[in-house]
């Protein structure tokens, strides 16, 4: 799969917008980028995305304006994420949906921008489907990078299968690939699920979905230009 940008995008729906974006602007100091607005095609509820840059990242905090259709009795796979800095040792903190948000120095376990953790009850299944359809490269025992981003698998509860990517919490991670249609008919073609057919968001973006064998959201898309 040929990707556009060599890091991935992690996405989060807040439950408090305030508290929530004093987390991400004070506690992890992350650089505010602007907001966008998902549309009726996306979500089922007016949403505002907050997006804030982690290296050549970007954690996208959801403001779903209605209640999620999906909580923590549904929860994603998404364990949490981990942000490089200029720091000397880890500084842990948790979401007040309870994910865990790590700051590591820069380099540490091979972030160079974000990690990414995945709990699953079958970790070779899904680090499978991670490099056969995803073609993300194995670097570890459970441990993949797609492009700069660190992925973690490790073993826990893992994931449900949900209606839609909405949902309290780390939600989805978005691929930025070169063109999002043959991306995902290769996935497809590969054995993968598309979730959601590609779609235009707007004049921006066309973008779908992949879910994995734990259900997990995987946005696909490319920028237009």
């Amino acid at each position: 799969m040929e990707l556009a940008k060599r890091h991935l995008d992690a996405g989060f729906f807040c439950s408090d917008l305030e508290s929530d974006r004093d987390f991400w602007n004070s506690q992890i100091k992350l650089e505010f980028q602007g907001t966008l607005e998902l549309g009726e095609t996306l979500v089922a509820h007016p949403t505002t995305q907050y997006r804030y840059a982690a290296g050549g990242s970007i954690v996208k905090v959801n403001h779903y304006q209605g209640e999620l259709p999906h909580n923590d009795q549904e929860p994603s796979g998404y364990h949490g994420v981990a942000v490089a800095s200029d720091v000397k040792e880890p500084q842990a903190y948790k979401t007040l949906s309870g994910e865990a948000v790590n700051i590591v120095p820069n380099g540490f376990d091979d972030i160079t921008g974000i990690g990414i953790s995945v709990i699953s009850q079958d970790p070779e299944k899904l680090l499978q489907f991670y490099t056969d359809i995803m073609e993300f490269e194995k670097v570890g025992p459970r441990k993949i990078k797609a492009g700069e981003t660190v992925i973690f698998v490790d073993e826990g509860e893992g994931g449900t299968e949900t209606s839609t990517f909405s949902g309290t919490g780390f939600r989805y991670m978005t691929v930025h690939v070169v063109n999002a249609d043959i991306a995902l008919k290769g996935i497809s073609n590969r054995g993968g699920t598309i979730s959601m057919e590609p779609i235009d968001y707007g004049k921006i973006a066309r973008l779908g979905f992949v879910t994995d064998p734990d259900g997990n959201w995987i946005e696909v898309a490319h920028v237009n230009r």
